[in-house]
């Protein structure tokens, strides 16, 4: 673009002034050499949008023009004029206009000459009128005095802290008006920033809230801001001073219990900005409908709570106080079931937030509002699961001959799935599953991540496994779908939990997969393990094992009480998430009798069903139902829940992997090991609004 030129630009500037124009003309009739210092300044013209004065209070493009540019005033036609330190030759100052012109931000430069001494001498309030709109004889104000800041505290925003900084203006102006004050800060040694513009002269204090941290230094100083005719100057700094600013306490975060030991919960530590910068306390309390409170006060992230009677359900709460105020806790629900300090998955550093998941749930459940559906080996009896399965009716599709012998009919009865060998006994795994999805809050053996949901039990498996064709046929039938020869499914289910897997690679098919889609446009979410190695037990691509490489399901990856992918666990991009499924190898954060893996409902029977009892296992088997139920709990909460909605709120509530692990390095890349993060249910149910 053509640059505005040095005479153009000078008689706006003069006419703006009040001086002629034929003044004006005999100056610049005068010989120049060009070795002649007269270039005082810059014109610039910037883009549309620029502000001539940056942040900082220098000239726009200043640290590309590398010199030091002072007075910047507009002159017209959007060109503003700035004056150099000392005058300059016009090679010199075509150098730094130049370079002025790099900064994209700069439209045009051109050199502002200065004019001869002849047509001024007979105008000499015109000059002085001139060299003050130019900057030339402005001089910054002396610095602020008797700056100081303070700790601003207020009952009315207890958890922001605040704090005031008061000045005195300036001893010296020279000469010029005051017209303002910058504020610059600094918290915790960083970079000082100008944190705000004060465009009254006679403002003496300000408040400033925004970026402090309670806890942490917060320095500031302050600069007066002077204007001589069309020239503005910022002044020189005041002293620097601090203060550490305070608050009230952030609520603290439960996070389990100490050693497992159900008695004594424990919490996140708060940092110094959390704590408010000042000594916190913490109050926890359990209480309970039918029995008295009971309270431990500490100053460390756990304390034993005394005297808790057996068989009460109690929610638990801490409280963080300071001199400024507290704040609790969200609430978490201690059940009273005899062996819930077994189930580490449930509340310990890598488990998945059951009990601060159950404390959001509103109400008990009404009947049948939440179906899951279980497609295994069916379900035994068991105290724990009889009420969950009450009132819902099941279906047997295993043709393949089984131990019940009669193909598919309406008892889903797990039977035992033991062979003809005489060595072979039942593995009871629908009923191991089951509790990990619903087992009753009963005050008795434990409690499934969705106690109060139903159950729909669908067998698909029996002594010499299944076939597709069954699989197809139940997860139409559980989802709703017509299957001939099979009644009409009355209670069909919101969530399909299949814990099984192949040790070879395995397609998907095709007809499976068209059940699966079908399923999911009924706004069914199906759920599946990721599988558990070859046949050696080495892990394999997720991607491989059937029927978790179907499309559109949830695939479980199973993670240990250390936060990582268990030793047996497939990985890989066809793992979406990750859950506790039990590793005798990492026992550490379990309980002496967990041994670091998973306690579940299950049958004490060798081969045909015996006494109910609990017990042991791992494997990705043991992952995919805490994520069924967690699916379940959100179904339960929103009656407008879709199998999309359940992925999205998944995704925004889960555990970071341990630190260091494979699982942690490709969480956030493209080549996830173990999906997106381990299983947090209550950070799942607080992402639904």
């Amino acid at each position: 673009m053509k640059k505005l030129g040095v005479v153009t630009a000078l008689a706006l500037a003069l006419s703006a002034l009040g001086l002629g124009q034929q003044s004006f003309a005999a100056s610049t009739s005068t010989s120049v050499s060009a070795s002649t210092k007269d270039v005082v300044g810059l014109m610039i013209k910037y883009r549309p949008g620029v502000s001539p004065l940056a942040p900082n209070g220098e000239v726009t493009g200043e640290n590309f023009a590398g010199a030091s540019l002072r007075g910047l005033h507009g002159i017209g036609g959007g060109v503003e004029a700035v004056s150099f330190e000392s005058a300059m030759t016009r090679a010199e100052a075509s150098v730094l206009a130049a370079n002025l012109e790099r900064d994209s931000r700069v439209e045009s430069v051109s050199l502002d000459h200065q004019i001869g001494g002849t047509a001024y001498s007979q105008r000499n309030s015109g000059r002085q009128q001139l060299a003050l709109a130019l900057g030339a004889v402005i001089k910054a104000a002396s610095s602020p005095a008797k700056v100081s800041i303070t700790d601003s505290w207020r009952a009315s925003a207890p958890t922001a802290p605040r704090v005031k900084i008061s000045w005195t203006p300036p001893k010296s102006l020279y000469g010029a008006k005051l017209i303002g004050f910058q504020i610059w800060t600094s918290v915790n040694g960083a970079k000082f920033t100008l944190t705000q513009m004060v465009n009254k002269s006679t403002t003496r204090s300000i408040y400033v809230s925004a970026g402090l941290r309670a806890g942490y230094s917060s320095r500031a100083f302050v600069k007066a801001v002077t204007k001589a005719g069309l020239a503005v100057k910022i002044g020189l700094p005041s002293k620097i001073v601090s203060v550490v600013p305070t608050s009230a306490p952030a609520a603290p975060s439960i996070t389990g219990y100490f050693e497992n030991v159900i008695s004594k919960p424990k919490w996140s530590a708060l940092s110094a900005s959390q704590r408010g910068g000042l000594p916190v306390t913490y109050t926890a309390t359990a209480t309970a409908s039918s029995s008295p409170s009971v309270t431990c006060i500490t100053n460390s992230n756990t304390c034993q709570l005394p005297g808790l009677v057996a068989g009460i359900n109690y929610a638990i709460t801490v409280t963080a106080a300071n001199s400024r105020g507290s704040s609790v806790s969200p609430s978490v629900l201690r059940p009273s079931d005899e062996r819930f300090y077994d189930q580490w998955y449930l509340f310990g550093d890598y488990g998945i937030n059951a009990p601060a998941a159950w404390a959001m749930r509103t109400q008990n459940p009404a009947p049948n509002q939440v179906v899951v559906a279980v497609l295994d080996t069916g379900i035994t009896s068991h105290s724990d699961l009889n009420a969950a399965v009450a009132g819902i009716s099941g279906y047997d599709f295993v043709s393949l001959g089984g131990n019940d012998g009669d193909g598919w009919d309406s008892n889903p009865t797990d039977s035992g799935d033991f062979t003809s060998d005489p060595t072979s006994t039942s593995s009871w795994h629908g009923t191991h599953v089951t509790g990990l999805i619903a087992a009753a809050a009963n005050g008795q053996g434990i409690v499934g991540v969705a106690p109060g949901v139903k159950i729909q039990a669908v067998r698909v498996l029996g002594a010499t496994g299944g076939r597709e064709s069954d699989l197809y046929a139940a997860i139409t039938w559980a989802s709703g779908g017509i299957v001939p020869n099979a009644p009409i499914n009355t209670t069909p289910a919101k969530v399909i939990n299949i814990s099984m897997g192949t040790t070879t690679y395995t397609p998907c098919d095709q007809m499976v997969q068209s059940a699966i889609t079908a399923a999911l446009a009924r706004g069914v979410t199906i759920v599946t393990s990721a599988g558990n190695g070859d046949a050696q037990g080495n892990p394999i691509d997720a991607m491989q094992s059937y029927p978790g490489d179907c499309h559109g399901n949830i695939t479980v990856g199973a993670t240990g009480a250390g936060g990582d992918a268990t030793y047996f666990s497939n990985n890989g991009l066809g793992v979406d998430i990750s859950a506790p499924g039990g590793d005798d190898q990492v026992r550490a954060g379990t309980s002496n009798q967990a041994q670091g893996m998973i306690i579940s409902t299950l049958n004490a029977g060798t081969r045909a069903p015996g006494a109910e009892n609990f017990a042991y296992d791992e494997g990705t088997s043991m992952a995919s139902p805490l994520v069924a139920g967690a699916a379940a709990l959100l179904y339960e909460k929103s009656s407008t829940m879709t199998p999309a909605l359940v992925w999205q709120y998944l995704q925004a509530g889960v555990k970071k992997f341990a630190t260091g692990t494979q699982c942690a390095l490709t969480a956030k890349t493209v080549n996830q090991m173990c999906g997106i993060g381990i299983l947090d249910v209550a950070k799942t149910l607080a992402a639904v609004k």
